[in-house]
């Protein structure tokens, strides 16, 4: 068995890993709006890597919730007998310090994908205080420090916090609306969206080439697309959203194996469904 490491954390975790991105537990329009309803998708045995927005933390009137609802999480991990991670991301840059895991000596890359836009979340009426604040972080980096993934992951959380200013509130039904309109104004905004959901997967491959030259699959949730690529020798895994009208996967990595497994939902609960595709870690890119 290729042996696992993990960065930047120890320690190492335990095989199977599982990766379940996108929760947004408690957001208004998320699907899930108590942990329990995901308790079928844990497994029993191994670590859970929840990869970034499992939790609602923008506002500190949100974070104590967030922290509630993270903590029931891993509550529910240990009862089973298994490690929980939790990775940060744009919605939850609180949830912990650890913002990637790598596994098989660094061929298995596992982040919440903000990092792949210098606004975070470039098609946001949100992205363009976040991209000001990332600009002024990276002012006086040194070369070395530019060049450094650990150092250029903290800045970009850094950066998300600054919505802090704005969300000053819990989140409600009445402040998604606010926000979902604003994301029509302009009225060809939700184009943009479309733009980026193509370039993500460019993005991954050109953040590897960057800065993780051996990660041969980037697993990323955060663009809320669920999708598969393979591009230029690379994997390039989102694993959704549990928000409506979208796709959502989760991961299983064991044994030299990568699986993409579906996610179904039955009443208000979710399940794992099919194995969609499966790579060996160690061979060339042939997917099962």
């Amino acid at each position: 068995m290729i042996p696992l490491s993990a960065s930047p954390f120890p320690p190492a975790p335990v095989e199977p890993v599982t990766v379940i991105s996108d929760l947004h537990i408690s957001h208004p329009v998320s699907l899930v709006r108590r942990p329990s309803q995901v308790a079928a998708l844990l497994p029993d045995s191994g670590t859970v890597v929840f990869n970034g927005d499992s939790v609602e933390m923008r506002s500190a009137a949100d974070r104590d919730k967030g922290a509630r609802n993270r903590d029931i999480l891993a509550a529910m991990c240990r009862e089973r007998g298994v490690a929980a991670v939790f990775l940060t991301g744009n919605h939850d840059p609180y949830v912990s310090e650890y913002h990637y895991v790598e596994l098989y000596g660094g061929k298995v890359l596992i982040t919440h994908g903000d990092i792949l836009f210098h606004g975070v979340s470039p098609w946001s009426h949100e992205s363009r205080m976040i991209a000001v604040e990332h600009t002024r972080l990276l002012e006086g980096l040194a070369p070395q420090e530019m060049g450094d993934f650990d150092t250029r992951m903290d800045r970009v959380k850094r950066a998300s916090r600054i919505l802090e200013k704005f969300y000053t509130s819990k989140q409600s039904v009445f402040s998604v609306a606010r926000n979902i309109a604003l994301e029509f104004l302009p009225p060809w905004r939700p184009f943009s969206v479309l733009k980026y959901w193509r370039q993500a997967p460019v993005r991954a491959v050109e953040i590897a080439d960057q800065f993780k030259p051996d990660a041969r699959f980037v697993l990323i949730g955060h663009m809320h697309r669920a999708g598969i690529w393979e591009l230029s020798g690379r994997v390039i895994v989102n694993t959704g959203c549990f928000f409506p009208f979208v796709g959502r996967t989760m991961l299983r990595i064991e044994n030299g194996q990568v699986r993409v497994i579906a996610i179904e939902r039955r009443g208000l609960g979710f399940h794992p469904g099919a194995v969609l595709k499966c790579w060996e870690v160690g061979e060339p890119l042939k997917a099962r």
